[in-house]
């Protein structure tokens, strides 16, 4: 499935001068699309739209790790939505973790891996300059990062799906952790894992935070029947404001 998940090389072309290559793209749309779809709202993105695309986002980057590898620029711009469905009578209302059900034909393509390294050739890490992430690794006084990138870029992105704004950091009793306050009605003890996590941690375990996070699905079976609606919905919205 990560591979599902990945906007991989399709074809490379290689020139005396330099090199292309064609990667997989998907026209439905990114993370940051979501972001102004639902910035008109005043309630925002729902926060069960928010706990999948969180789902999605971890098992797809804990695959890139697991294997070696650096993005170096999760970003709402860089993931783009997928749905590789044939048929959308194959798509049952129950979400489930494993992609049965014709789950696991949609979800995200994080794209932009231009950007990505090979943890291992890189010891002496990478230091953000100019990306959405600088600022934050400049404050916590960061350098020399490999799958702290990541770590940092996973924290951007959910913080801008959740709050519809760039993320600021301030330390606490819980370490450095977003400086906007969540929402009562939030699963804020979920929430506040996330963040500790991923903002204080240069080891991180995504697969157990990942479960963390379906496990609030397979808990409140009533969020997991609502998905499909939400995404239907969405991409019915996305699609009105491309015509």
């Amino acid at each position: 499935r990560t591979c599902r998940s990945l906007g991989l090389v399709q074809r490379f072309f290689a020139f005396a001068d330099g090199s292309v290559a064609c990667c997989r793209h998907s026209d439905d749309g990114a993370l940051a699309d979501l972001v102004r779809l639902y910035a008109k709202s005043p309630a925002g993105m729902d926060e069960t739209l928010v706990l999948y695309y969180t789902i999605e986002l971890l098992r797809t980057v804990n695959g890139l790790h697991a294997a070696g590898v650096v993005h170096g620029n999760v970003h709402p711009s860089t993931v783009l939505l997928r749905n590789d469905a044939e048929d959308e009578d194959d798509w049952q209302k129950q979400w489930t973790a494993e992609g049965q059900g014709g789950w696991a034909d949609r979800g995200i393509l994080l794209t932009g891996l231009q950007h990505a390294f090979v943890a291992a050739d890189v010891p002496e890490g990478v230091t953000p300059v100019g990306s959405s992430i600088a600022e934050v690794a400049k404050q916590q006084q960061r350098t020399g990062m490999t799958l702290g990138l990541d770590y940092l870029g996973l924290a951007y992105t959910v913080h801008y799906l959740l709050f519809g704004q760039r993320l600021k950091v301030a330390m606490t009793d819980q370490g450095w952790m977003p400086t906007t306050p969540f929402k009562t009605m939030w699963q804020t003890e979920l929430w506040g894992q996330f963040f500790s996590l991923l903002l204080n941690n240069k080891q991180c375990d995504l697969a157990s935070l990942g479960r963390s996070f379906e496990q609030h699905f397979v808990v409140n079976g009533y969020k997991a029947g609502s998905l499909r609606s939400l995404l239907t919905k969405q991409d019915i919205r996305l699609y009105d404001t491309r015509c």
